[in-house]
């Protein structure tokens, strides 16, 4: 038997940066039940640009990890989101980050 640290509740965070509102939603999440948490916070957010996520199910040998930028650049939002729940050593949790874009480019400069 495997113990495990995740989180006790769902929870939403907002910040803003420039004129770039950014959204955190969190949530636990066993297995397809990420899928529909994603699908959820996009429904709710319907007018953001980008919805990142990133999570991680399982324990031992049946960890399973994912991520996606959403279009934002390559490896800007779903990888340092998955990042940081390995850093944590959480799981069966996922995290969407939502973007609703205001005007301004952020991110990695070519």
């Amino acid at each position: 038997m495997y113990s495990y640290k995740t989180v006790a509740a769902a929870v939403r965070t907002k910040t803003a940066v420039g004129a770039c509102r950014f959204y955190a939603s969190l949530s636990f999440c066993r297995t397809e039940e990420a899928r529909s948490f994603l699908q959820k916070v996009r429904e709710e957010l319907t007018s953001a640009t980008h919805h990142a996520y990133a999570f991680r199910l399982g324990v031992g040998d049946k960890l399973l990890a994912r991520c996606d930028d959403d279009g934002e650049p390559a490896g800007t939002a779903g990888p340092p989101m998955l990042a940081v729940l390995e850093k944590a050593d959480l799981t069966n949790v996922i995290v969407v980050g939502t973007r609703y874009f205001g005007g301004v480019k952020l991110g990695v400069r070519s």
